[in-house]
């Protein structure tokens, strides 16, 4: 309807109502912090000066909380609205008004354009006529800057007094900032009571207002200001009580024994603090608490319970349970050692805590509530006992009839029981077994028994480490084992065993020289004594002191004996549990066993008992007789040592020639295998040409034992026939030589023709030994037999001699010449048991099984003969 120059005219219009509309906004913020800063600043200093009473205060910030509301409805709130039509603001007019006023060459033209405007919706005048008009003054109007007649000046001089109380505001906030802190403090709580300031004022310096009942609480309260009272006072309810002055400012005063919380407060000189409250709190307590001991299991032992004593001593391992019984106690813990916190649990309306213990440890107890933990606890220990490694001690004596015989005997001790008790055996490198002992696991004191044979190893060589293990049955660390003392057994090789034979052999064959040494010598003293009591009328103290002394050579020479005979029966044992002997060797080391343990028969021991007995009552005669018949035993001894000595001597040598026959027997075989070897091309030749040069060696060893064997066979007093086989030995060294040089060759097919001819040749010398052998052993018989059957007869022939010259004698006439003859004959027939007696010692010297038994009876024979006489 109108033209666009009239409708941008509006347009502008319209922009500056909505600019004037801002700057009274800006005008109306400006005004309130202008006065919100003076009104508060003068209010602030005003109660800071003045303290005015609580409904001074009051009105004042009523007062002010109006005014402020005031100038925020009136100058921010109001131009606000209008700005956004909330309400109606400045109209075409009233905006036409102010910038004509602004502009005064503009005159009436700007309300009469906006009157020619209205004249146009009235229809009353020609519109275009109108239209035309207000074009033209539009037109007029456009160059005219209508924002220039909004005044701005207003809003630069508030903003200069703002500026100027800001100043101020941050002077009095910079130099004394109490000013604003306790006035505005006051102002905004306006109805809360504020003392006036006094001289001085009250500091209560203790930071808690807390005590544990009945305890005591000491209060320390400071003054500041002017100057220091010299009374203070601490009011409870009606009750005033005199401070103790500590300093110039300070003053303290000790409640005793607090029992129930109350307020106080403290006057001095009409000056009154603030009221406080003492709380009393109930400290926590353990009134009664028991402790159960759980020990594990495997101990066997019972639980136990200890009540209220902490310090406990316990098995390793155990639960330990603690219940409490506690008052004014919402919780409670554990600290060990200071470090570790264990809480509790409740059961039963009592506390509960459980560990359990593996080793020795120190505890706390802390029972607490809301208002505080009680620290005045005592430390318990706890002693944990450790489980101790089990303790084993073994002996053992050893069977002297069978080597490596042992039977131990042992003790075990232990806390709480066993798991185990093996007996280790160790040989080789990695070799290792063991046999597990029967014992009573919950014993924890007993002795063991066992028994082994170590000849059942034989074919172990070297040594054996062998001891006792006893294992515990702990069941926290696991089984704890302990070993006896570590023992060694050697189990010697064929190397050894011959050493060993030939050493003890040695030592053997000189002590039975020593003791037929001995039996000489006590032959020839006893002939000495015995012809000394014959020449001398009475016995004299040199006759009984020689006596004792013959007599204590026979005991030593008796002891000698048994030693002789028990270091044979050892070698035996020694020899026959690491080597195989033949039924007839071993019944000859037998029978040769027997002659060593009889040497010395009971009629001798017996003798001997008698002469000692005599020795208290000296009879010539008796001692006389005596003495003959010692000497007489003593040379039977004496026989008896050669006997022995020369059966033992030719039963060493039969052993030895054995042994080459086995050992001959055993390189055959090796030839025969190194044969094979060098045949099928497995065996490197390196390895081949060792084997063979130490079978080779091994033949040269055998036959030096041969040529020794040889000498030692010489020395008997009947020797073994034994053929030196010079040949055979030649032969077979030259096999060896042979096929040793077809491997430096490195022909084996030759090589190992030679090996084969070799093993035959060794066999073939193996058989013919064992036929020297066998041979020499038929002759020896047939020489017995035949001996035997000459002895015999001239048994026979002395019996019915003997019987004869007894019948001549009964019936001769006493004291007639007949009887010189007949005692002529009697020497005869004495002489005829020599014989006998000779040809007996020549056959037992070769044959052990002569027992001497015979030469009992023998004895005897001849001991008639002498009464006879």
């Amino acid at each position: 309807m109108y033209s666009s120059e009239y409708n941008a005219l509006l347009e502008r219009l319209n922009t500056f109502i909505a600019k004037y509309h801002k700057n009274e906004i800006r005008r109306g913020l400006l005004l309130f912090l202008l006065i919100f800063g003076l009104s508060t600043l003068t209010v602030f200093l005003l109660e800071y000066v003045e303290h005015f009473t609580l409904t001074v205060r009051t009105v004042l910030f009523y007062a002010c909380l109006t005014l402020y509301s005031a100038i925020f409805l009136r100058f921010i709130l109001y131009p606000a609205m209008a700005l956004f039509n909330i309400r109606n603001g400045l109209s075409h007019k009233q905006a036409a008004e102010i910038i004509s006023k602004h502009f005064p060459e503009i005159q009436d033209k700007f309300n009469n354009t906006l009157e020619l405007a209205e004249l146009v919706t009235q229809n009353r005048y020609s519109a275009s006529l109108i239209m035309a008009s207000i074009d033209q003054r539009a037109k007029l109007l456009q160059p005219i800057p209508f924002h220039l007649a909004i005044d701005f000046r207003f809003n630069y001089k508030l903003l200069k007094y703002l500026a100027l109380v800001i100043l101020v505001y941050l002077s009095v906030l910079i130099y004394k900032p109490i000013i604003i802190k306790e006035g505005s403090e006051r102002i905004l709580h306006h109805r809360t009571h504020y003392v006036a300031p006094a001289p001085f004022m009250f500091i209560l310096e203790n930071k808690n207002l807390t005590v544990s009942q009945g305890e005591d609480f000491e209060i320390k309260v400071k003054t500041q200001g002017q100057y220091v009272p010299q009374k203070v006072y601490v009011v409870i309810g009606s009750t005033r009580l005199l401070l103790s002055n500590t300093d110039k400012s300070t003053f303290t005063y000790s409640f005793k024994g607090v029992n129930r919380s109350f307020d106080f407060r403290f006057e001095a000189e009409e000056v009154v603090s603030s009221s406080y409250r003492l709380n009393v709190v109930f400290p926590p307590q353990i009134i009664s608490f028991k402790i159960e001991i759980i020990p594990p299991a495997y101990t066997g032992l019972s639980s136990t319970i200890a009540e209220n004593t902490g310090d406990i001593t316990i098995p390793c391992g155990s639960q330990v349970k603690w219940l409490f019984a506690t008052s004014h106690t919402d919780s409670l813990w554990m600290s060990i050692n200071d470090s570790s916190k264990i809480p509790s649990q409740h059961e039963n309306d009592m506390f509960v805590i459980k560990q359990r213990f593996f080793n020795s440890a120190n505890y706390t107890l802390f029972p607490s509530n809301k208002e505080m933990v009680n620290r005045n606890n005592m430390t318990y220990a706890v002693n944990v006992i450790p489980d101790i490694y089990p303790s084993i001690q073994a002996d053992f004596v050893t069977d002297s009839t069978l080597w490596g015989m042992y039977y131990f005997k042992g003790s075990v001790n232990d806390d709480y029981g066993f798991k185990k008790l093996l007996f280790t055996l160790k040989f080789g490198k990695d070799s290792v077994r063991t046999i597990s002992i029967p014992i009573q696991n919950n014993l924890l004191n007993q002795e063991f028994y066992f028994a082994y044979d170590f000849s059942s190893l034989k074919n172990v060589n070297g040594n054996i480490e062998y001891y006792f293990e006893v294992w515990d049955n702990d069941g926290i660390h696991g089984s704890k084992s302990t070993k006896s003392e570590v023992k060694n057994i050697r189990i010697p090789d064929k190397k050894e065993i011959e050493q060993y034979k030939n050493e003890a052999n040695k030592n053997i064959f000189e002590q039975l020289h020593q003791s037929e040494k001995i039996t000489s010598d006590l032959e020839k003293e006893l002939k000495q004594l015995q012809k000394n009591i014959t020449n001398s009328n009475n016995l004299s103290w040199e006759h009984t002191q020689k006596f004792q002394q013959i007599l204590e050579k026979q005991l030593s020479l008796e002891q000698a004996l048994k030693k002789i005979a028990e270091q044979n029966k050892q070698k035996n044992n020694l020899i026959n549990t690491f080597t195989e002997q033949d039924k007839e060797m071993l019944e000859k080391q037998k029978q040769i066993q027997e002659l060593l343990e009889n040497i010395m028969d009971d009629e001798l021991k017996k003798l001997i008992d008698q002469l000692k007995e005599m020795m208290k009552n000296l009879d010539k005669s008796k001692l006389n007789e005596m003495t003959q018949e010692l000497k007489m035993q003593t040379e039977d001894v004496n026989k008896e040592l050669d006997r022995t000595l020369e059966l033992l001597k030719k039963m060493n040598v039969e052993e030895k020639i054995n042994n080459v026959i086995k050992d001959l027997d055993k390189l055959a075989q090796e030839q025969e295998n190194l044969s094979e070897q060098s045949e099928n091309k497995k065996t490197p030749s390196d390895s081949l040409r060792n084997m063979q040069q130490q079978q080779q060696q091994d033949f040269k060893d055998l036959q030096q034992k041969y040529q020794d064997l040889m000498k030692e066979n010489n020395q008997l007093q009947e020797p073994f026939n034994m053929q030196n086989f010079n040949e055979e030995q030649q032969q077979i060294e030259q096999e060896f030589q042979q096929g040793q040089e077809e491997l430096q060759k490195n022909n084996r097919k030759g090589a190992s023709k030679h090996q084969k001819n070799n093993a035959n040749k060794l066999k073939e010398l193996s058989e013919q030994m064992q036929k020297m052998m066998q041979q020499n052993q038929e002759e020896a018989n047939a020489e017995d037999e035949e001996s035997l059957k000459m002895t015999l007869e001239n048994i026979k022939n002395l019996s019915f001699a003997q019987e004869d010259l007894l019948l001549q004698t009964k019936q001769a006439k006493p004291y007639v010449p007949k009887y010189p003859q007949l005692s002529e004959k009697q020497n005869r027939l004495q002489g005829n048991v020599k014989v006998i007696e000779d040809s007996l010692e020549a056959l037992a010297k070769r044959n052990p099984m002569i027992k001497p038994t015979i030469k009992k009876h023998l004895k005897k024979i001849k001991g008639y003969d002498r009464q006879t006489l």
